[in-house]
This record gives C-alpha cells, sequence and structure tokens, in this order.
C-alpha cells in the first residue's frame, strides 16, 4: 500500500490526478506485508525549489523519529517512545513542531475521502516514519531506507 500526502495532508493520502507543483511539500508512505509480517515505512520530501520552513520541518520530523527509535528499547513502555519525540523535534531555531497523537482529535481532521488526515488549520506537514524491531541488543530498524 503506498499513500503520498501533500501539503496538510499528514498521512494516508491516497494518490489521485492531483499533479505535483513546485514547492509541493510530500511525505509518500509505504507499508508491506510479506509472510504474515507487517511494515511501514515513511518519508517526506520537497518538489522542485524547497522552501527553507519546509527543510526545518523535514528534518525537525527525522529527528522526532530518531529519538522515538532510541527510546524504543527492551524493559521501556510504549508510552516513553512518544514523549522523547516533541523534545527533540522543537530543539531548531524556530522549529514549531506538533507530534501527531492518533485519537487525540485535536490539530487534524479526516477528508471527505475517510482515510486522508489534514491539518486543521491548513499548515503543512511532514511524515517520517520506520518499523523497528526492539531487541536485547537495541533497537533494530527494518525499514533502512
Amino acid at each position: 500500500m503506498i499513500h503520498a500526502s501533500v501539503d496538510d495532508a499528514i498521512v494516508h493520502g491516497i494518490p489521485g490526478r492531483y499533479r505535483l507543483r513546485d514547492g509541493d511539500l510530500v511525505s509518500i508512505g509505504c507499508g508491506a506485508e510479506p509472510a504474515g509480517w507487517a511494515g511501514d515505512s515513511a518519508i517526506s520530501c520537497t518538489v522542485g525549489r524547497p522552501r527553507p520552513t519546509d527543510v526545518r520541518l523535514i528534518e525537525t520530523a527525522e529527528r522526532a523519529l530518531a529519538a522515538g527509535i532510541t527510546a524504543a528499547a527492551v524493559g521501556n513502555r510504549i508510552g516513553a517512545i512518544g514523549p522523547g519525540a516533541p523534545p527533540a523535534a522543537r530543539r531548531g531555531p524556530g522549529d514549531r513542531a506538533h507530534a501527531d497523537r492518533r485519537g487525540g482529535g485535536d490539530g487534524y481532521h479526516a477528508a471527505p475521502d475517510g482515510w486522508t488526515l489534514r491539518t486543521n488549520d491548513g499548515s503543512r506537514a511532514t511524515h517520517a516514519e520506520h518499523t523497528v524491531a526492539v531487541t536485547e541488543s537495541g533497537p533494530r530498524i527494518l525499514t533502512e531506507r
């Protein structure tokens, strides 16, 4: 399954007739289920000339992902993973980040297609994701790029 989310679409954008334009911010997610296992990964990029704010937003999402992966350790609770991400995301000068808290309902809404999640205020969004195995020797990224 492949998703393409543009600008204010956070996740699960359904590819359609929209033609990408210079300056678009695109997140591409890909999921697969080989031999009964599920994997998912996502990356964000810009089309054409990048806006400096978009570059910072992508870097922020990648930092948050890295912080969450670092917290994925044997003995930690799942709840320990998410809280590490937003502080890591806010480290850059002028960075503003919103951690997606699925089910929280604030900051995003489902689009009419019933699948795509969009920001309520139209702000641009990025998506960074990996499938990770939590092992005794530390987290292992299964969807390394």
